[in-house]
């Protein structure tokens, strides 16, 4: 029987509202998706049980190696205002390298810090960013979706299932 390889990262990128940052952005860590929960027990309960109550609140860090007037005006901070930033990568294993798996992030949210690394002659100087207050998040596999998070439209949905919708169709007039 065959062993099955997992599929290894072996190339992503980066876009900023739309600017390509190829070959400035070292790293890329996106968002943990996680579900806030509330510990409960009540009367006559022998134990307490979790009560979903949303989403954890999202945030995403990247890494750029580049300085220059152009990455300091693509990164800087706004204000708080969104910002869209595309993560996309692609997989293979080594056996089937030309067998691709393509996955394509889609945030908006604000870049809300940016550490700026040591400077130190004849080094790379590394930039580390942390977006927050991240309002869309979708995740698509070979251009399927996986999941969709839009906070201004109450929407949570896996596998095409809303997992919001009968929530918000309690609450719109």
């Amino acid at each position: 029987m065959p062993i099955n390889r997992a599929r290894t990262q072996k190339n992503f990128n980066l876009y900023i509202n739309g600017e390509n940052l190829a070959g400035k952005v070292s790293k890329v860590k996106l968002p943990a998706v996680a579900e806030k929960v509330e510990e409960h027990r009540g009367a006559g309960m022998g134990m307490p049980i979790d009560l979903k109550m949303g989403l954890e609140a999202m945030e995403m860090t990247f890494t750029t190696t580049d300085i220059g007037v152009e990455q300091e005006l693509i990164t800087a901070i706004r204000d708080g205002q969104d910002q869209q930033f595309i993560f996309r990568s692609s997989a293979s294993t080594d056996e089937s390298p030309s067998d691709t798996i393509m996955t394509e992030v889609t945030i908006n949210g604000s870049i809300q810090k940016v550490e700026v690394g040591d400077f130190e002659s004849g080094s790379k100087i590394d930039t580390d960013f942390t977006v927050k207050s991240i309002k869309f998040y979708e995740k698509k596999v070979d251009g399927q979706q996986v999941f969709l998070f839009d906070l201004f439209n109450h929407k949570w949905v896996v596998n095409g299932v809303d997992q919001w919708a009968s929530e918000r169709a309690d609450l719109l007039i």
